[in-house]
């Protein structure tokens, strides 16, 4: 394998012959590989013409090659000093989002995920010293969104525009009823003074016919009473002319208002609405910056919710890179009945179970929401063990589909049967390097250490060549 080094953003040629000591690449499924190397101390000192390392992180892209292509291509994500030597790790160019968070907007309405994935991509690259040359391939017939985050928007605006009527018809009411009080408020006051006296007066009035005073001075009493009635009487004959057209204004100004409440309240039941449906089928399928979703987990997601797989493409260029993310629906790979791997033949490792981790024959996955409104979804199966579950607590999950994708992703983990984690094979004629491709299903035949001759379908996830003549399969159980 011939490795050549490359500036990102001038695609400068920095070494067409890297010496590299590596482990070689590794193409995976859905993921993205990872190789790493040392360079000796006299290149990991080099300066390039445009004045930085020749190896240099999140700079330089390795690609390797072969006679006939370009198999790979990485980005040096880490160079560590180790002794003299350089110790550095390259990732694929498939993983330059991981880590990175995304400013974009993602909203999809019956959209096919593979459009929205070309989404994440365009925006990515938007970004100066973002270009790497990525096109995103492939299409599915499955749709992700509904239209109800749309019709909740609107209803919460139509509802806003009523209340804002209504709120236009409340605000001279209530001014024009602080105007009544202002101009009622200096009468209250006369009034109350007036009725006093007036009162005061009616009680000597009473006072003195009890006591059988003189008729000339109850006479004169009843004067001044009848004085003090007529006041009272006149105070409130002016206070009502002064209030009489305020209060023909307000009953029309309540009337007005009367009329506004009706469209308000109903709009705001069809926002209530509106927004219950959006939370039954959680409506667009988004991501938002003020969300800051980080732009990897956005592919992770879209490929787990619909069952959607990715590999990587690189076309050998002698410019700017050509890489090509392919988008496979259903999921990558068949079953290899013409493939042989097995102990004695093409398989020169033991065979070691793998780890299947914590056992659950019951997944619950909450999702967004609190109580009795937040997504949940639970899956389980049949089994001969005893019944144990676990819960996967995501508030990024909006919808019950994905609810339901990734708790039928762990339950698949959790209760995994035997499993052969990785084998190293050798080139054989019945099943030569390069013959087949992450996502295949082969039959995986050979001695189990206490358990006997196993042969078991699994699954490629990723692999690497290891020399001239032999690869490392990483591998997981296969129905």
């Amino acid at each position: 394998m011939l490795y050549r080094a490359q500036r990102a953003g001038s695609w400068e040629w920095l070494d067409v012959n890297l010496q590299i000591d590596t482990d070689g690449p590794e193409w995976t499924d859905s993921l993205y590989g990872e190789m790493t190397g040392t360079i000796a101390p006299e290149l990991a000192a080099m300066e390039a013409s445009d004045g930085h390392p020749v190896i240099e992180e999140w700079s330089t892209l390795i690609h390797a090659e072969t006679d006939t292509d370009r198999r790979w291509t990485g980005i040096v994500s880490e160079a560590v000093p180790e002794g003299k030597d350089l110790k550095i790790t390259v990732i694929e160019w498939a993983g330059y989002p991981d880590g990175l968070t995304f400013d974009g907007r993602i909203w999809g309405v019956r959209a096919d995920p593979a459009d929205l994935v070309r989404q994440l991509w365009t925006n990515l690259q938007s970004h100066a010293g973002g270009d790497l040359g990525v096109t995103v391939t492939g299409s599915t017939p499955v749709r992700l969104g509904s239209d109800s985050s749309d019709k909740a928007f609107a209803a919460k605006a139509a509802m806003k525009a009523a209340k804002a009527a209504l709120d236009a018809r409340t605000k001279p009411r209530k001014a024009k009823e602080a105007e009544i009080q202002k101009v009622s408020k200096p009468y209250a006051t006369d009034l109350k003074t007036l009725e006093a006296a007036r009162k005061a007066q009616a009680d000597e009035v009473a006072r003195l016919v009890k006591a059988k005073a003189p008729a000339g001075t109850i006479t004169a009493a009843k004067a001044v009473l009848t004085t003090r009635q007529n006041a009272v009487k006149a105070k409130r004959t002016a206070r009502d002319a002064a209030l009489t057209p305020l209060k023909t204004q307000l009953a029309s100004l309540k009337a007005a208002e009367e009329a506004a409440k009706k469209p308000y309240e109903t709009a705001q039941a069809a926002s209530q609405k509106a927004d219950e449906r959006e939370r039954a089928d959680g409506g667009a399928w988004r991501r938002l910056p003020a969300d800051n979703p980080d732009a990897w987990q956005i592919l992770r997601d879209l490929c787990t919710e619909v069952g959607m797989s990715f590999t990587t493409h690189t076309k050998r260029t002698e410019g700017k890179p050509q890489l090509e993310l392919r988008l496979h629906y259903p999921a990558l790979g068949s079953y290899r009945d013409d493939l042989v791997f097995q102990q004695g033949i093409n398989i020169v490792s033991p065979l070691k179970p793998a780890s299947t981790g914590e056992y659950a024959s019951e997944v619950i996955v909450l999702g967004a929401g609190e109580g009795d409104a937040a997504i949940r979804q639970t899956v389980s199966t049949p089994d001969h063990r005893l019944r144990r579950n676990v819960i996967v607590d995501d508030k990024r999950i909006t919808t019950a589909a994905k609810a339901g994708a990734v708790a039928r992703a762990e339950l698949a983990a959790r209760t995994a049967d035997l499993t052969i984690g990785e084998i190293t094979v050798r080139d054989h004629p019945m099943c030569a390097l390069w013959s087949w491709q992450v996502g295949d299903v082969i039959l995986v035949q050979g001695q189990v250490p206490h358990l006997g001759r196993v042969a078991i379908k699994h699954r490629i996830k990723s692999w690497r060549l290891l020399g001239d003549d032999r690869a490392v399969l990483k591998l997981e159980r296969s129905t």
